[in-house]
């Protein structure tokens, strides 16, 4: 018999009185980190990753979220995952829900807390974890590209105005560090709404104008009732990207209205 690949799964930050994850809420100036909060004291196992789960709590406007986990002490918390992006559709207020697997490394013992900023501030957040034991392939440090803290958005990439072509490359970093793997968060943009629309996106590595595609055609989904992008997060792809690479993304869509064309991303290399 096969063993199975996971030996062990265990929740942190579970409110089980309200069946939702631990209340974390914005700084109340818009686009700045708010506090510092635990979801648990201690960790009961070494975890050879996480999947992260956020759902909304407030229920008006579109906002644009970025989300740090952190480890230690209070008042001396690590981050070990910058800037999580994640979109609020106002259409569907409290009932998103998002997960993404995080293959980072966590010791037994560890304390974890989490902080965010949004793009009007003051908003919440029901944010928890599911710690993951066994024979999984983990990495020791996270490095985030394309996030920009002053809109609490991602970097925009264009498909262009001519529907169903791809449009320019949109530089995620200029040099990154070793990868041995990334995954993607896609958001619509609080200056932006949306049309019913697909998108193919790629993924490339090489200088401007030459850019080689090593991830093609990430299909994507623009839902006008709610302003929704899905899938709000790819799954992780296990690729070597050598350091020192400029790595940008490329968009092509059935929309090409100036005005609800564009998206966000950005991109977490993992080593």
């Amino acid at each position: 018999m096969t063993n199975s690949v996971l030996s062990r799964i265990e929740a942190a930050g579970i409110v089980a009185a309200s069946s939702r994850g631990t209340e974390v809420i914005s700084n109340a100036t818009a686009n700045t980190k708010g506090s510092w909060t635990q979801l648990i004291a201690s960790t009961a196992f070494d975890a050879q990753g996480f999947i992260l789960q956020l759902n909304s709590e407030t229920s008006t406007g579109n906002k644009a979220f970025l989300i740090d986990i952190g480890i230690g002490a209070a008042a001396s918390e690590q981050v070990i995952l910058a800037n999580f992006h994640e979109w609020q559709y106002s259409a569907f207020g409290e009932h998103v829900s998002l997960q993404a697997y995080v293959p980072l490394a966590i010791p037994a013992g560890s304390r974890i807390a989490v902080r965010q900023q949004d793009s009007s501030g003051s908003s919440a957040r029901n944010i928890s974890v599911q710690l993951l034991a066994g024979r999984l392939q983990n990495y020791g440090r996270a490095y985030t590209y394309g996030a920009t803290t002053a809109s609490s958005n991602g970097t925009a990439v264009d498909p262009g105005a001519t529907a169903n072509t791809d449009g320019a490359w949109a530089q995620m970093t200029a040099s990154c560090d070793e990868l041995r793997g990334f995954f993607i968060c896609f958001g619509v943009g609080v200056s932006t709404t949306k049309a019913d629309s697909r998108y193919l996106v790629n993924v490339g590595v090489g200088g401007a104008g030459s850019e080689q595609v090593i991830v093609p055609d990430i299909a994507l989904t623009g839902i006008a009732d709610g302003t929704l992008l899905l899938p709000a997060v790819t799954l992780f792809y296990p690729m070597v990207v050598t350091a020192g690479s400029r790595i940008a993304l490329q968009a092509q869509s059935t929309d090409n209205a100036a005005g609800t064309r564009i998206i966000h991303a950005v991109l977490y290399g993992f080593n």
